[in-house]
């Protein structure tokens, strides 16, 4: 070969690489504009911490959030968009739409801003009602990479007996301040999560952060705020670590009861009245007996501390869970409504809620397609482990109400009541949302009796000793984690892989 045959061969191939590498370069930017055939998106976009300012109006009912998101980028391509959850525009709407007798017409909220420390302002526009937030991020974040979110909003709280809601009574004013603050929506190999607000139940996140909160509130409230919290002078700081989610309970006629139970800080906030003893008693005989058989039967509790809070949300439910804090409805307490204040009840409330720590708190899961996973395991541990083990409780709430049979019949009660309801469960699945029920079924027959009745048939086929292995080592394994219904059946069938076995999880899940 001749030296300007070389030559020309050397120019070709240089002409070959430099088209190569345009290539690449050109079908790179295309992946990250979102080309037709890009590949996947790996990996998750993760919240790694909340620092929320907070101010409450007390005397307009309002709330003023600051709130800084820090976020890592655990995928493999630079992050250009976000989605983050606001649900005060559907939480108010409802407000207005099924209470507005009771003054919450006109009620509403307003995001200031969304911001990303050390960039341009974001586009962002609302979906779903308003409840979803896309952001479109002015500088990407490259994969591996952090990045921070301000976000201010500024919202009206509904006169209303729930978990975001104020109630007034003659003592004063009692602030239920949950689902109100703005948190980055889960995500998975680039798809987000934008499961619809549901006012019956729970749209919320699985992810793990730390909580770094502070609240100004009127020097006469008493605050209750998940995690290690302290109040000076109408200034509240609370920090708290690997939570799902977070909640505060503000009241100027409330107080707390401090003590220590399985090595865990116990503060116990009861209402001012004249049933406030009754109530506050119950509670600590609850919490002592739950969580001393919690532990013993499923494991120890992940956290320093927890808040059982006494709250007024009438006769339509019992409470609510959040890790750290649980919402109690005392309402009967406070008012004082029958013979024996409802002890029963108030501690199958109580129970259930405390529940809610292992599974939810702990055991992570979508609330809102599979709710079966923490209303169902939780119902089993209120409604049979509980409710069936002898301890102070029952036996305090057998001196005051002789109505209540003995454990042995209320075993068998229960017993006849699975039964029953074995077959009230045919066609209805418990791992699907509450938006593919079937016509005539009604939220809870899944989530909570289901997941029930499933599990009972389960302990029945395993037996007690097996069950209370599997029940362990769920929650060993998913501890901090989050789980789903396929993990469920793939650790059951270890237990037991027989026909029957197979039968039952063919016939409670789709």
């Amino acid at each position: 070969m001749n030296e300007s045959m070389v030559k020309g061969k050397r120019k070709i191939i240089f002409a070959l690489l430099t088209l190569i590498v345009l290539a690449a370069i050109v079908f790179a930017v295309w992946r990250l504009a979102g080309g037709k055939d890009a590949a996947p998106q790996t990996g998750r976009v993760d919240a790694l911490s909340y620092v929320m300012e907070l101010k409450l109006d007390a005397e307009n009912d309002r709330l003023s959030e600051t709130v800084t998101l820090e976020l890592k980028n655990d995928t493999d391509s630079p992050l250009t968009e976000i989605c983050l959850r606001d649900m005060t525009p559907a939480l108010l709407k409802y407000a207005a739409e099924h209470h507005a007798d009771e003054g919450n017409e006109g009620k509403g909220s307003e995001l200031l801003f969304v911001r990303q420390r050390g960039a341009a302002e974001p586009r962002v526009s609302r979906e779903l009602d308003g409840t979803l937030l896309r952001v479109a991020l002015a500088s990407a974040v490259p994969a591996g990479a952090t990045a921070e979110i301000e976000i201010g909003l500024q919202t009206d709280i509904p006169n209303r007996q729930d978990r975001f809601g104020v109630q007034v009574r003659e003592q004063g004013k009692i602030y239920s301040l949950s689902f109100c603050f703005p948190y980055l929506a889960d995500n998975e190999n680039g798809v987000w999560n934008t499961d619809p607000f549901f006012d019956d139940g729970e749209s919320r996140s699985t992810d793990l952060a730390d909580y770094r909160v502070t609240l100004e509130a009127p020097e006469s409230f008493v605050v209750a705020a998940a995690g290690e919290s302290r109040t000076e002078s109408g200034r509240t700081e609370a920090e708290a670590r690997q939570m799902r989610d977070y909640a505060i309970v503000a009241c100027d006629f409330m107080d707390v009861d401090i003590f220590e139970t399985e090595g865990v800080r116990i503060n116990n906030y009861y209402l001012k009245g004249a049933y406030a003893e009754q109530y506050r008693r119950l509670s600590e005989l609850v919490t002592r007996d739950s969580f001393r058989i919690f532990t013993e039967n499923v494991g120890s509790y992940i956290y320093d501390e927890l808040d059982i809070v006494q709250c007024l949300f009438g006769y339509a439910f019992g409470g609510m869970e959040y890790p750290g804090l649980v919402m109690i409805n005392g309402t009967s307490h406070y008012d004082g409504v029958g013979p024996e204040l409802g002890a029963q009840t108030l501690a199958e409330v109580i129970t259930h809620e405390i529940g809610h720590q292992w599974f939810y708190a702990a055991v992570g899961n979508n609330e809102y397609s599979e709710g079966w996973l923490d209303e169902g395991f939780t119902s089993y541990l209120e409604r049979y482990m509980f409710m069936l083990t002898p301890s102070e409780t029952n036996d305090y709430i057998r001196q005051i109400d002789r109505d209540i049979p003995p454990l042995e019949a209320l075993q068998k009660d229960m017993e006849d009541y699975a039964e029953v309801m074995r077959g009230e469960m045919d066609g209805m699945y418990i791992n699907i949302p509450p938006d593919e029920y079937p016509e005539g079924r009604a939220y809870g027959e899944g989530e909570y009796d289901g997941g029930y009745i499933f599990l009972l048939e389960v302990r029945s086929l395993l037996g007690e000793e097996r069950f209370a292995e599997f029940l362990r080592e769920y929650y060993r394994t998913y501890c901090l984690k989050v789980a789903g219904t396929e993990d469920v059946a793939a650790l059951l069938r270890k237990y037991d892989g027989g026909s029957a076995m197979e039968e039952l999880l063919r016939f409670y899940l789709k």
